[in-house]
């Protein structure tokens, strides 16, 4: 802990998370908020809209079984999806079955 505090004092600070180098702020509440939901959601086995799964997965599905961050969900009818644990088999689709938002051409 003296080591910590002696840099801090000299405004040596290289473990600042708010800088540019990781790609933005983190907010803890919503991170927080965010992994409880997560946590309902697959303990409840309640269905869930796409929106729903897009927020908590952090990317819009785009196929109708995808994983990701080990989340498995999978598509049970237009707008309805089931959230369950991932197990990495080959059957899902992985970072390929979500919409990033560009179009792709033949």
């Amino acid at each position: 802990m003296g080591l910590l505090q002696k840099m801090a004092a000299n405004g040596e600070l290289p473990w600042v998370w708010n800088e540019g180098e990781d790609a933005g702020a983190c907010d803890p509440a919503a991170l927080r908020n965010r992994l409880e939901l997560t946590n309902l959601a697959l303990t409840t086995g309640a269905p869930l809209s796409t929106a729903e799964i897009t927020y908590l997965m952090g990317a819009r599905p785009g196929a109708a079984v995808v994983e990701r961050g080990g989340l498995k969900a999978r598509r049970v009818s237009r707008n309805v999806w089931k959230l369950s644990q991932g197990n990495g088999s080959s059957e899902t689709s992985s970072f390929n079955g979500f919409n990033d938002g560009r179009r792709r051409f033949g």
